[in-house]
């Protein structure tokens, strides 16, 4: 018995000996290092994976945003619509377009002759269809004795910007130019004149695809077109709310899309095929554009050709000769 009563003693004395050395190493070194020992790591709540509810999420708008115009509120058409804003719309809206038009992809063409009121009888049979359902579409620029300019900048290098800006500036002519976020990146100095000198500057999208923006997606539309705002407006703080469909590709869907978010949009009714470099027929050129010449015209061009502000000076001069007033829609 008392053999064992003295290993128990023993084996407590060593066991209290191990805690008192191990307590001291550690504070030891905690001396040396003046660190602290390692922790166990803290794993994370389960709160903290949770996706914030609708109404924690942050309500900030972009710049240039109107306040009294947000997603979740009815679609209105702001007064003074052309100095109006660019918003997204909601899921319900994205919803109801879908349900309502048709993603039918169409072609847009202004050929053919003038009919008894002397306009293109193509573009006027479309644009009383189209007013059936779209209030913000525009064939015509007007009903009177009025014509608009509108110019589509999209070259990768460079262009005959500069020189129509000079013939409208000599002319002291207001017009309207299309413009995409690549362009805007690689021609900033010819954008900042477009805006010094009163002109429109209108949408074709971000990224302006070759195909046509109708080809994508409806949500990959709506980023493209707000993309756009967002870029111009926060370079000049201005806010383009005039769209143009490019390259003459558009859906029932794509219409409904561009003005529920804030957008005009304007189509054309006269047009030339001056779209590439190749040495064109000024005379035939000239000829083409003043004899399709009628109320609410919307002349379309490129400026890729030197043809064009070559004949531009001339066809002014017929246009206001005629009686007619040269007007620029937007703002």
């Amino acid at each position: 018995m008392k053999q064992d009563s003295k290993k128990w003693i023993l084996t407590g004395i060593v066991g209290v000996l191990a805690v008192v050395l191990t307590v001291f190493s550690g504070i030891a070194v905690r001396t040396m290092t003046g660190g602290t020992l390692p922790t166990e790591p803290t794993v994370p709540s389960q709160s903290a994976y949770v996706v914030p509810s609708e109404s924690e999420k942050s309500t900030e708008q972009p710049s240039g945003f109107s306040p009294s115009e947000t997603e979740t509120e009815a679609p209105t058409r702001p007064a003074g619509r052309e100095y109006g804003t660019v918003r997204r719309v909601t899921e319900d809206e994205m919803t109801a377009i879908r349900s309502r038009y048709s993603d039918t992809r169409q072609e847009w063409s202004a050929s053919g002759a003038l009919n008894s009121s002397g306009r293109p009888a193509v573009c006027e049979t479309a644009a009383t269809a189209l007013a059936e359902n779209f209030e913000f579409v525009h064939v015509f620029c007007s009903n009177e004795k009025e014509c608009a300019l509108t110019f589509i900048l999209e070259s990768d290098g460079d262009d005959y910007a500069e020189q129509v800006l000079d013939v409208l500036k000599e002319k002291n002519v207001r017009a309207v130019f299309y413009i995409s976020s690549y362009y805007l990146q690689n021609h900033l100095e010819t954008v900042r004149r477009i805006l010094l000198e009163g002109h429109t500057l209108g949408s074709l999208g971000a990224t302006n695809p070759s195909a046509g923006l109708a080809v994508f997606g409806l949500e990959d539309q709506a980023n493209d077109i707000y993309n756009f705002y967002t870029a111009i407006n926060n370079q000049f703080d201005y806010q383009p709310t005039v769209f143009f469909f490019n390259n003459d590709v558009y859906t029932d869907q794509s219409l409904a899309l561009a003005t529920q978010m804030g957008n005009d949009v304007y189509f054309y009714t006269i047009s030339y095929k001056d779209n590439s470099t190749i040495t064109m027929d000024e005379d035939a050129y000239l000829w083409s554009m003043k004899s399709l010449l009628h109320r609410g015209a919307i002349y379309s061009f490129h400026v890729v050709n030197s043809a064009t502000p070559s004949i531009l000076p001339k066809l002014i001069d017929y246009i206001q000769t005629a009686g007619y007033k040269i007007i620029r829609f937007g703002k």
